[in-house]
Protein backbone atom coordinates (compact mmCIF):
# COMPACT_ATOMS: atom_id res chain seq x y z
CA UNK A 1 0.00 0.00 0.00
CA UNK A 2 1.44 3.47 -1.02
CA UNK A 3 1.40 6.31 1.73
CA UNK A 4 -0.97 9.28 0.75
CA UNK A 5 0.65 12.46 -0.75
CA UNK A 6 0.08 15.46 -0.33
CA UNK A 7 1.71 18.51 -2.42
CA UNK A 8 1.43 21.32 0.40
CA UNK A 9 2.85 19.33 3.55
CA UNK A 10 5.29 17.09 1.42
CA UNK A 11 9.03 17.07 -0.51
CA UNK A 12 9.08 15.01 -3.39
CA UNK A 13 12.28 14.59 -4.54
CA UNK A 14 13.97 11.48 -6.72
CA UNK A 15 17.86 11.35 -5.39
CA UNK A 16 20.44 10.74 -8.44
CA UNK A 17 22.12 7.64 -8.14
CA UNK A 18 25.84 8.36 -8.19
CA UNK A 19 28.13 5.73 -7.81
CA UNK A 20 30.25 7.72 -5.70
CA UNK A 21 27.77 8.98 -4.02
CA UNK A 22 29.77 10.37 -0.79
CA UNK A 23 32.79 12.70 -1.13
CA UNK A 24 34.93 11.18 2.25
CA UNK A 25 37.83 12.49 2.71
CA UNK A 26 40.07 9.49 5.14
CA UNK A 27 41.57 13.13 6.50
CA UNK A 28 42.65 15.50 9.19
CA UNK A 29 41.71 19.21 9.80
CA UNK A 30 43.16 22.04 11.74
CA UNK A 31 40.89 22.60 14.58
CA UNK A 32 38.50 25.42 13.55
CA UNK A 33 38.23 26.46 17.02
CA UNK A 34 41.50 26.98 18.20
CA UNK A 35 43.54 26.88 14.71
CA UNK A 36 46.13 24.88 16.99
CA UNK A 37 45.17 21.17 17.40
CA UNK A 38 44.93 18.52 14.17
CA UNK A 39 41.37 17.10 14.05
CA UNK A 40 41.50 13.06 12.29
CA UNK A 41 38.49 11.61 10.84
CA UNK A 42 38.21 8.45 12.38
CA UNK A 43 37.84 4.85 10.70
CA UNK A 44 34.61 4.37 11.41
CA UNK A 45 32.12 7.13 11.51
CA UNK A 46 31.93 11.07 10.21
CA UNK A 47 33.21 12.81 14.02
CA UNK A 48 36.31 13.72 15.09
CA UNK A 49 37.28 15.25 18.02
CA UNK A 50 40.14 18.18 18.88
CA UNK A 51 42.45 16.46 21.44
CA UNK A 52 43.02 20.68 22.71
CA UNK A 53 39.41 22.02 22.86
CA UNK A 54 37.08 19.19 23.03
CA UNK A 55 35.54 20.68 19.87
CA UNK A 56 33.89 18.34 17.21
CA UNK A 57 33.87 18.10 13.49
CA UNK A 58 31.63 16.27 10.95
CA UNK A 59 33.61 15.25 7.88
CA UNK A 60 30.51 13.93 6.26
CA UNK A 61 30.56 16.06 3.04
CA UNK A 62 26.84 15.76 1.22
CA UNK A 63 26.54 16.22 -2.49
CA UNK A 64 24.50 18.81 -4.06
CA UNK A 65 21.25 15.95 -4.52
CA UNK A 66 21.80 15.38 -0.56
CA UNK A 67 22.17 18.67 0.57
CA UNK A 68 18.83 19.92 -0.98
CA UNK A 69 17.28 17.19 0.95
CA UNK A 70 19.21 17.66 4.12
CA UNK A 71 17.78 21.22 3.72
CA UNK A 72 14.42 20.84 3.30
CA UNK A 73 11.88 21.37 6.45
CA UNK A 74 8.82 20.09 5.44
CA UNK A 75 6.42 18.46 7.62
CA UNK A 76 6.79 15.22 5.49
CA UNK A 77 9.58 14.14 3.22
CA UNK A 78 9.95 11.28 0.92
CA UNK A 79 13.30 10.24 -0.36
CA UNK A 80 13.63 8.26 -3.71
CA UNK A 81 16.76 6.69 -4.86
CA UNK A 82 18.46 3.33 -5.69
CA UNK A 83 20.72 1.48 -3.46
CA UNK A 84 23.89 3.51 -2.93
CA UNK A 85 22.38 7.11 -3.67
CA UNK A 86 22.49 8.08 0.51
CA UNK A 87 19.43 8.54 1.50
CA UNK A 88 19.93 6.82 4.69
CA UNK A 89 23.25 8.50 5.70
CA UNK A 90 21.34 12.22 5.09
CA UNK A 91 18.23 10.80 7.06
CA UNK A 92 20.57 10.06 9.67
CA UNK A 93 22.61 13.36 9.94
CA UNK A 94 19.73 15.16 9.07
CA UNK A 95 17.36 13.25 12.91
CA UNK A 96 20.93 13.48 14.67
CA UNK A 97 21.41 17.38 14.09
CA UNK A 98 18.08 18.03 14.99
CA UNK A 99 18.17 16.18 17.85
CA UNK A 100 21.66 17.80 18.82
CA UNK A 101 19.60 21.09 18.45
CA UNK A 102 16.82 20.09 20.59
CA UNK A 103 17.19 19.27 24.19
CA UNK A 104 15.22 16.64 25.47
CA UNK A 105 13.81 15.71 22.15
CA UNK A 106 12.01 12.62 21.25
CA UNK A 107 12.67 10.87 17.81
CA UNK A 108 11.88 7.10 16.59
CA UNK A 109 13.13 5.43 13.67
CA UNK A 110 10.32 3.00 12.63
CA UNK A 111 11.59 -0.26 10.09
CA UNK A 112 10.03 -3.09 8.72
CA UNK A 113 12.50 -5.99 9.39
CA UNK A 114 14.48 -6.40 12.07
CA UNK A 115 17.62 -6.53 9.85
CA UNK A 116 16.94 -3.20 8.49
CA UNK A 117 17.12 -1.68 12.27
CA UNK A 118 20.76 -3.33 12.84
CA UNK A 119 22.27 -2.92 9.68
CA UNK A 120 21.35 -0.10 8.03
CA UNK A 121 19.72 2.76 9.83
CA UNK A 122 21.06 2.16 13.31
CA UNK A 123 24.77 1.91 11.87
CA UNK A 124 23.62 5.09 9.54
CA UNK A 125 22.91 7.15 12.98
CA UNK A 126 25.93 5.93 14.50
CA UNK A 127 28.62 7.28 11.73
CA UNK A 128 27.11 10.80 12.78
CA UNK A 129 27.72 10.52 16.38
CA UNK A 130 30.78 10.86 18.50
CA UNK A 131 30.35 8.72 22.05
CA UNK A 132 30.89 11.60 24.32
CA UNK A 133 27.26 12.99 23.75
CA UNK A 134 25.95 9.85 24.89
CA UNK A 135 24.54 8.89 28.22
CA UNK A 136 22.58 5.11 27.07
CA UNK A 137 23.40 3.36 23.83
CA UNK A 138 21.87 0.10 23.21
CA UNK A 139 20.11 -2.04 20.47
CA UNK A 140 17.07 -0.06 20.49
CA UNK A 141 17.49 2.93 22.14
CA UNK A 142 19.91 5.93 21.99
CA UNK A 143 20.05 8.59 24.60
CA UNK A 144 22.24 12.19 24.38
CA UNK A 145 23.52 14.20 26.78
CA UNK A 146 21.05 16.86 26.48
CA UNK A 147 18.20 14.63 26.84
CA UNK A 148 17.33 14.29 23.40
CA UNK A 149 16.47 10.40 22.91
CA UNK A 150 16.13 8.12 19.37
CA UNK A 151 14.15 4.58 19.67
CA UNK A 152 14.44 1.81 17.14
CA UNK A 153 11.34 0.32 16.34
CA UNK A 154 10.71 -2.93 14.19
CA UNK A 155 6.97 -1.63 12.82
CA UNK A 156 4.89 -1.44 15.57
CA UNK A 157 0.91 -1.45 15.81
CA UNK A 158 -0.86 1.83 15.22
CA UNK A 159 -1.86 1.79 19.12
CA UNK A 160 1.62 1.57 20.49
CA UNK A 161 2.28 4.82 19.24
CA UNK A 162 -0.43 6.58 21.08
CA UNK A 163 0.56 9.32 23.51
CA UNK A 164 4.06 9.74 22.22
CA UNK A 165 5.11 13.56 21.88
CA UNK A 166 7.43 13.09 18.96
CA UNK A 167 9.77 15.79 17.60
CA UNK A 168 10.50 13.99 14.30
CA UNK A 169 10.32 10.09 13.12
CA UNK A 170 12.06 8.40 10.37
CA UNK A 171 9.63 5.47 8.58
CA UNK A 172 12.69 3.70 6.56
CA UNK A 173 11.25 1.78 3.60
CA UNK A 174 7.70 3.35 4.43
CA UNK A 175 5.79 1.49 1.38
CA UNK A 176 6.32 -1.90 3.75
CA UNK A 177 4.88 -0.05 6.11
CA UNK A 178 1.16 -0.18 7.65
CA UNK A 179 -0.64 2.71 6.33
CA UNK A 180 -2.06 2.97 10.18
CA UNK A 181 1.64 3.56 11.54
CA UNK A 182 2.39 6.63 9.40
CA UNK A 183 -1.86 7.75 10.05
CA UNK A 184 -0.78 7.84 13.56
CA UNK A 185 2.81 9.27 13.52
CA UNK A 186 1.09 12.39 11.68
CA UNK A 187 -0.64 12.98 15.27
CA UNK A 188 2.56 12.40 17.01
CA UNK A 189 4.63 14.98 15.51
Amino acid sequence: MQLPINNTSTAFYKLTVLDNYIHIKRDEITCPRCKQERIKQPNKGFVGKCGKCGNYHNFLVLLPHQKLIYELSNYALFNLGGVGSGKSTVNAKKVVDHMLNTPGGHYVCIEQQEAQLTKISRPEFMKQIHKDWLTKNNSYEIIFKNGARIEFWKSPKPQALRGLNLNMAWLFEASHINLGIYTEIKKRV
